[in-house]
């Protein structure tokens, strides 16, 4: 039976793309799984599919104070993705155990990321950070 929260993701969202439809929000979010045929990343021919987060998540960079206090887990160029559709479950998020030979990557405006904190449910959004691919 849905919830009264169930209900009100939908009006969340709605107000969320508000700030799209002003230019707000001007990063893609996109979550790429990459399938390589030889069961090994690299290895065969590739795959990909895409998952367009809408509406766009808000995306920033995560402070030096933030980083310093987290003990090493964060560095430097780090981005906390937060106000993600609650929608979403958190294995279309890319959380979970990744099949051998398939790697998820977070493209914020084509650049690949990956995953730094498993992402978290928090009221009406998901959270999480990434960093960049090198």
């Amino acid at each position: 039976m849905p919830t009264l929260r169930d209900d009100l993701i939908s009006c969340v969202d709605d107000a969320r793309s508000i700030l799209d439809d002003f230019g707000l929000r001007q990063q893609t979010v996109v979550i790429r799984t990459r399938v390589w045929s030889g069961g090994e990343l690299g290895r065969g021919t590739v795959t990909d599919t895409n998952r367009i987060l809408s509406p766009v998540p808000k995306v920033e960079r995560l402070s030096l104070r933030y980083i310093a206090a987290s003990g090493g887990k964060y560095q430097e160029g780090d981005r906390r993705v937060t106000k993600i559709s609650a929608t979403y479950t958190a294995a279309q998020l890319g959380a979970g155990t990744v099949p051998a030979g398939t790697e998820i990557l977070w493209l914020i405006d084509d650049e690949p990321h990956t995953l730094v904190e498993t992402p978290g449910e928090k009221n009406f959004e998901w959270r999480c950070v990434v960093r960049r691919r090198r």
